[in-house]
């Protein structure tokens, strides 16, 4: 989420009791390209619809970025507020409601 309203509609279509907006979610051609390059350096593994971090290289990268406190700061904020709602269902019931199936 690279926008401040980005991540406040991330924020509504995955936290509770936030007003649902009508959803609007895309994959951005960069995105693509960063999972690409990251696979490609063996810093995560892609697996069907699942990417998860390598545990050498990915992992060690990953700590490496968190030692640096005042690295990324607005968007370690922003995963931490979100962590606890991103759940495997809610992501999945915000993307029934962008295919149009919001039961």
């Amino acid at each position: 989420m690279r926008t401040d309203e980005g991540r406040d509609f991330a924020k509504s279509l995955l936290m509770p009791g936030r007003q649902r907006p009508l959803p609007l979610v895309r994959a951005q051609p960069w995105l693509n390209r960063a999972v690409g390059f990251a696979a490609a350096l063996d810093l995560i593994k892609v697996d069907g619809k699942t990417i998860a971090l390598t545990p050498t290289a990915g992992e060690a990268a990953v700590k490496e970025l968190g030692s640096q406190s005042d690295l990324m700061t607005t968007e370690r904020f922003f995963l931490a507020e979100i962590k606890p709602f991103a759940t495997e269902k809610n992501i999945e019931a915000a993307m029934r409601v962008e295919r149009g199936l919001w039961a």
